[in-house]
């Protein structure tokens, strides 16, 4: 059997030749040659084994923030985790601290939501942070001092090879700035955090104040990916990049954003190259007038040619 045929017998979704600038805050990236939608554990399982026996590459694909799609596409299997691998479920609570599980696909904002709502604290450095739980994992997000593994108890994760379920606890994840490291490629499932009791009324206080700060901030309502670069030690990229005088900035139509300079903003239409060109000249700019080299934040995934088609030859 071909592989089509092979996903053609799923019993969920499986997208050929599937653009994916929409699946993307910065709605930007050309196709994948497949994109699959598993509803369940098993079903993961069953995609990972076809992928092996056809010796597909394996891309997760989270909320798509802070990720930059190539416009030639992915090449090989794209997941994308369904609504059925989010949720919140209270395990444990006494009067300091309560575990929750949390679904790899459960929306931060959403997360952030329930834990002002139960008067959870830890919540807060996740606040004004888009995409999912698993994103936010993965690249270890947080404030410049708070990060998200200090909220980690561990995660249930299937690694590519095994397609087993497995239990990660903290000591086993290799957690840094914006950035985490599992034993081996694989998809997280959800993870336990611990979260403290706080006060309803200060979290509250708290978020307006943040929200309100990130709309003066942050380009809210542009498509972008989140912060480009990361902050330099003891220092910021976006303080760094408007000194260089870049903010407004554009290249084809991708543009520095005027609010807040370590954001990129697709003002319509915008390709990968322009993105990419954008960044080289940052990081040029920021070299030759300041003698500092920026590091990418952003996920960049994909090839930038587009290779002859899978599904219209199959």
């Amino acid at each position: 059997m071909d592989l089509k045929s092979e996903f053609s017998r799923m019993p969920f979704k499986v997208l050929c030749d599937e653009i994916l600038a929409p699946y993307t805050t910065l709605q930007i990236g050309g196709q994948a040659d497949y994109l699959a939608f598993p509803q369940n554990e098993k079903d993961l399982s069953s995609l990972l084994k076809v992928s092996q026996n056809f010796n597909l590459p394996i891309t997760v694909l989270g909320g798509g923030a802070n990720t930059l799609i190539l416009d030639g596409g992915v090449r090989g299997l794209v997941v994308s985790l369904s609504k059925n691998f989010k949720g919140i479920e209270v395990l444990l609570e006494n009067k300091n601290e309560v575990l929750v599980a949390v679904g790899a696909f459960e929306k931060i904002p959403s997360l952030v939501r329930f834990g002002i709502k139960n008067g959870l604290s830890g919540v807060e450095r996740l606040m004004g942070i888009p995409g999912t739980l698993g994103g936010a994992l993965m690249m270890n997000a947080g404030t410049a001092t708070q990060y998200i593994e200090d909220l980690i108890e561990s995660i249930l994760w299937m690694p590519f090879e095994e397609r087993k379920m497995k239990t990660l606890n903290k000591e086993e994840i290799e957690f840094s700035y914006r950035a985490t490291k599992l034993p081996a490629p694989g998809v997280v499932i959800s993870s336990i955090l611990r979260l403290k009791r706080g006060s309803k009324k200060e979290l509250e206080s708290l978020y307006k104040q943040n929200i309100s700060i990130r709309k003066k901030k942050q380009p809210w309502g542009k498509p972008c990916a989140g912060s480009i670069f990361k902050n330099p030690r003891n220092d910021k990229a976006g303080r760094l990049i408007e000194e260089c005088g870049l903010k407004k900035l554009c290249i084809g139509s991708a543009m520095v954003s005027e609010v807040h300079a370590n954001f990129l903003v697709n003002t319509g239409g915008a390709k990968s190259s322009d993105i990419l060109a954008l960044i080289n000249e940052i990081k040029l700019t920021v070299k030759k007038l300041k003698n500092i080299d920026l590091n990418l934040e952003l996920n960049i995934i994909g090839e930038e040619e587009s290779p002859a088609r899978i599904c219209s030859h199959a």
